[in-house]
């Protein structure tokens, strides 16, 4: 159990935003978006790294799931326009899962099973394969080094995670 999370992760969430305000303060940013990456431990959160821009999927995931466009709301940030901001509400968890090498790196892909079952899945709505045979496997190598990418709706938390355990079950590698 993480230090100060409660039932509904109210608590939790204020110590998020709370060093994420925090995090952007220190730095003296006052306008812009901003990439805020925080690791949640046993010790409560702790910050990971600040970028000034918009993260990776960050933008496209707000837009399916609050239906707000980050993008959008940055470019008038940028053109000194105003920019409202509403709250969002999340009627759903939206996710992007990286299939990524396993641990035990200095491997090669030789095959990368179960794609189609995954994308049979319930809540999948796009598979992508991103790494071809005889591709050396290193998960150090980040987002760069990851095999494939599932995109995907799920109705709330507990689901998302029974549909990463599918995931992980389901799809098998072959490297040597």
């Amino acid at each position: 159990v993480l230090r100060g999370s409660s039932v509904g992760g109210t608590t939790l969430r204020s110590e998020v935003l709370a060093l994420t305000e925090a995090s952007i303060h220190a730095l003296g940013i006052t306008g812009g978006v901003t990439h805020v990456e925080i690791k949640l431990t046993p010790h409560g959160p702790r910050l990971i790294e600040v970028n000034g821009r918009m993260g990776g999927y960050v933008g496209a995931l707000l837009r399916r799931s609050a239906r707000f466009d980050l993008l959008r709301a940055a470019l008038r940030e940028a053109l000194s326009l105003p920019v409202e901001l509403p709250e969002l509400s999340f009627p759903a968890v939206e996710y992007v899962y990286f299939v990524t090498p396993p641990a035990d790196s200095g491997q090669t892909l030789t095959a990368l099973h179960g794609l189609a079952d995954v994308a049979a899945l319930d809540g999948v709505w796009q598979v992508k394969a991103e790494a071809a045979e005889g591709r050396s496997l290193d998960w150090r190598n980040g987002t760069e080094g990851h095999l494939g990418t599932v995109h995907g709706t799920a109705a709330d938390h507990d689901r998302l995670r029974a549909t990463i355990a599918a995931i992980e079950s389901t799809i098998v590698l072959e490297s040597a």
